[in-house]
């Protein structure tokens, strides 16, 4: 792929984690769209996490081990920060209003064992996401490095997503969820350079993609509880949506220009350990002042986040000048 594609493909993937975050706070709101919105969004971001995986590898076993190493550290250090995080804040919330904590075995089990969000009940509970996509990544990358062979590497992720979600085991490190998602990640290394390199004759598919969109009814899909209203049918809706969603990012990949776009684009992470703050605050302040607008809610959240990204660049620019200038002294 040659330069050009390249910034096309790297934008266009940003814009639509953009998209993706986006629809991750409204999912979290009360709004008349839940459903619609739970159907695609996380089914999204696995397949976002194959675009850019290396299929020319020399040294495998050296690749695997550095992969490997890069996904924890980026995976474990919001995972815990943000768990440990939102463990406190509830501990502090139900003390101020007397309600009887959670054992600390059953706390403790949930942030370092199961790490899903049946068995994480304070305000980390988003962060299921995290473990789950670091084995998504970590087996794709095993299967696609080992076994070369797509169709079978296919088969493969289509026989873990059905098995998991037919299937009532649990797995701990939220690896049950992990596996199953294997097939949107495997897809996208497979078909994601097709939809960027050809998205200029993608115009007539998009609008196919459209048609069909407003003509079917959107299947119920809880990926974080692991509960499909069919499976099949999810899998297509999602990939579905997946499409519409690349093929909009492609068209306004220019939103990057702009400063706070970049900011969102970049801080998926750490947007997603934070929002359930901000809805939190939204929602008082709405439900104090206004009525009980999820709009309203959505846009104070967003206001909230933009001011605390902003604020996170203004702290990574302090300290960069900070360590510059005590290097410049030595």
């Amino acid at each position: 792929m040659n330069q050009s594609m390249n910034q096309i493909k790297s934008e266009s993937v940003f814009i639509a984690k953009t998209i993706g975050i986006l629809a991750v706070i409204l999912g979290h709101i009360a709004n008349p769209f839940g459903s619609f919105i739970f159907s695609w969004h996380m089914p999204l971001f696995f397949f976002l996490a194959g675009c850019f995986f290396n299929n020319n590898v020399i040294n495998v076993y050296d690749y695997l081990w550095q992969f490997f190493r890069k996904n924890l550290k980026k995976v474990a250090i919001p995972y815990f920060m943000f768990g440990i995080l939102g463990i406190i804040i509830e501990l502090l919330k139900r003390y101020f209003t007397n309600r009887m904590p959670e054992s600390i075995f059953d706390i403790l089990a949930g942030l370092f064992y199961w790490m899903d969000m049946p068995h994480m009940n304070h305000y980390g509970f988003v962060l299921w996401f995290l473990p789950a996509l670091f084995w998504t990544k970590m087996v794709s990358a095993f299967f696609i490095q080992y076994i070369k062979n797509k169709a079978i590497i296919i088969i493969m992720g289509v026989i873990l997503f059905f098995y998991f979600s037919y299937s009532k085991i649990l797995l701990p490190f939220c690896l049950d969820i992990g596996l199953l998602s294997i097939i949107w990640c495997v897809l996208s290394v497979f078909i994601s350079d097709k939809i960027f390199s050809n998205s200029s004759n993608n115009k007539w598919v998009f609008i196919a993609s459209m048609i069909t969109l407003l003509l079917i009814k959107h299947p119920a899909l809880d990926l974080a509880h692991r509960y499909f209203e069919n499976p099949i049918y999810n899998l297509f809706y999602s990939l579905l949506l997946i499409f519409i969603v690349l093929q909009i990012s492609i068209w306004f990949r220019f939103f990057m220009k702009f400063k706070i776009v970049k900011l969102w684009a970049t801080n998926t992470m750490f947007i997603l350990g934070t929002h359930v703050y901000t809805n939190n605050i939204a929602h008082l302040v709405v439900n104090k002042f206004f009525s009980d607008l999820w709009i309203l809610k959505f846009l104070i959240s967003l206001v909230f986040l933009s001011l605390l990204l902003l604020t996170k660049e203004k702290c990574v620019f302090l300290k960069v000048q900070f360590v510059s200038s005590r290097k410049d002294k030595i």
